[in-house]
């Protein structure tokens, strides 16, 4: 795999050249230094898509007396609330969808004297024109941060944005960047800033201060309802009661290990329902024929919604699963800090890459690490006890409830500052003429997120 993408990396190097455009040069003891750093982001998804939806609270958080950031917008405006949200706390946005390459980088390069380029699409979306800008490397640091989940291979990204369990040691091989490893999750949200607008959920505050952030659930003759008076019928499903369990990932990360695994909980767990998204719904029929060669009723035992892009019903919808079981090759991302915000346990299996591991890092940043599994045989076996066990899930989602508000996974400002820190770091190694090395931030925090007493509870329950 890094092979591959050191070829196509080679490729876009030749596109750009192709084009006109030529390979900037970067002197450490002749170049400007600025009053501020200067960090441009640059990206096609500052508008209705799930990575606006993520960092759209996330440039506030900079600290203006040290760092100057700039958005490049590769897509035109869309009117989205996240676009006017995005451009509004950046200071400076810059639309420059209606410009070529030449006109980009002479933008990133010249006018504005960018020092840290930060991508946010990788080969992603409209991003291979893109990535013939990075190229020809118009700022003297270049990173990749949040999008795609895999080495670029390309000499014009020095640094690669993850955390000790998505770019551990044992994974530095995977890439051919440096990383800058975050010390809890490199997978930055703003489910925050989601919450402050909510009319779904409440806040609790002591002496003023939020401390609590809190879906406002309620029984009523034995069914669930949410604050909106909603339940687990009202989005589709066909039963009140009995295990739910959920997966919204897309159909193409499911595979034939992972589909006996679900069907075995299916069989093991009476009257359990398993809820997918029909997406895309030309598979829908296939998977329901690979039920039936397993002994499911798929009719009966498995329910498909629509796509929801509201993101606080989307949020409403999720808190009626009991788990969100996760796939195993290609894991949820954004779809597991949705669940873990609207305080739904996933179960999740530790792979061997980097797109099998996110969810991983995000259970250890909300202190349920005891959820994610090292091999199939222990994710079936977490499942089942959270199915089976009462008090074990009602601990999990009690906890999860309890950590919303205080764990790092949700602490945008915390991730900011963190980020910063890898960001001077990896400046102050360009401009002493070093090579790039593996960057480990420290949290200045250094809280333990889950205590001693529950470390042998965990291993105890991994047994």
């Amino acid at each position: 795999k890094l092979e591959i993408a050191k070829r196509f990396a080679r490729k876009e190097l030749q596109s750009a050249l192709k084009k006109g455009l030529t390979v900037f040069k970067h002197n450490h003891l002749t170049r400007k230094q600025h009053k501020r750093l200067r960090v441009g982001y640059i990206s096609t998804d500052f508008r209705l898509k799930a990575t606006a939806y993520l960092i759209q609270d996330i440039y506030r958080f900079h600290d203006r007396s040290v760092f100057q950031i700039f958005c490049f917008a590769l897509t035109a405006d869309d009117g989205s609330f996240w676009r006017k949200r995005i451009s509004s706390q950046c200071e400076n946005f810059i639309d420059v969808s209606g410009k070529n390459e030449m006109e980009i980088v002479e933008l990133i390069n010249r006018k504005y004297s960018i020092d840290i380029l930060i991508d946010m699409d990788g080969y992603c979306n409209e991003g291979i024109r893109k990535t013939e800008i990075l190229a020809v490397q118009p700022a003297p640091v270049q990173m990749h941060m949040l999008v795609y989940p895999a080495t670029m291979g390309a000499d014009f990204i020095q640094y690669f944005i993850a955390d000790p369990y998505t770019g551990s040691p044992d994974h530095y091989k995977n890439f051919h960047e440096k990383l800058i490893v975050m010390p809890h999750t490199y997978f930055i949200n703003s489910h925050r800033s989601l919450a402050s607008s909510s009319q779904a959920l409440h806040f609790r505050s002591n002496n003023g201060e939020v401390d609590q952030i809190t879906f406002e659930d309620y029984e009523r003759d034995g069914v669930i309802y949410n604050s909106q008076g909603e339940s687990r019928l009202d989005f589709g499903l066909s039963k009140t009661e009995g295990i739910v369990f959920c997966s919204f990932n897309s159909h193409y990360k499911f595979d034939p290990e992972l589909w006996d695994i679900w069907m075995d909980l299916l069989h093991k767990v009476e009257d359990s329902i398993l809820w997918l998204l029909r997406f895309p719904p030309e598979s829908e029929e296939r998977l329901r024929r690979e039920c039936e060669k397993r002994g499911i009723d798929s009719h009966k035992r498995v329910v498909f919604s629509g796509y929801i892009n509201d993101p606080e019903r989307n949020l409403r919808r999720l808190r009626f699963a009991d788990m969100v079981l996760d796939t195993l090759h290609y894991g949820a991302h954004t779809g597991c800090a949705d669940s873990l915000f609207a305080g739904v346990p996933v179960v999740t299996r530790a792979g061997n890459q980097f797109a099998s591991r996110v969810c991983t890092g995000q259970l250890h940043a909300i202190g349920l690490p005891y959820l994610v599994a090292n091999s199939s045989q222990q994710y079936k076996e977490i499942a089942l006890k959270l199915a089976l066990d009462k008090n074990f899930l009602k601990k999990a989602r009690n906890q999860l409830d309890n950590a919303r508000y205080t764990a790092p996974l949700f602490d945008t400002g915390r991730w900011m500052h963190n980020l910063e820190k890898g960001l001077l770091q990896a400046w102050n190694t360009w401009t002493k003429g070093q090579s790039p090395e593996h960057i480990l931030v420290k949290d200045d925090k250094q809280d333990e997120i889950l205590q001693q007493d529950d470390v042998e509870e965990v291993e105890e329950q991994k047994q």
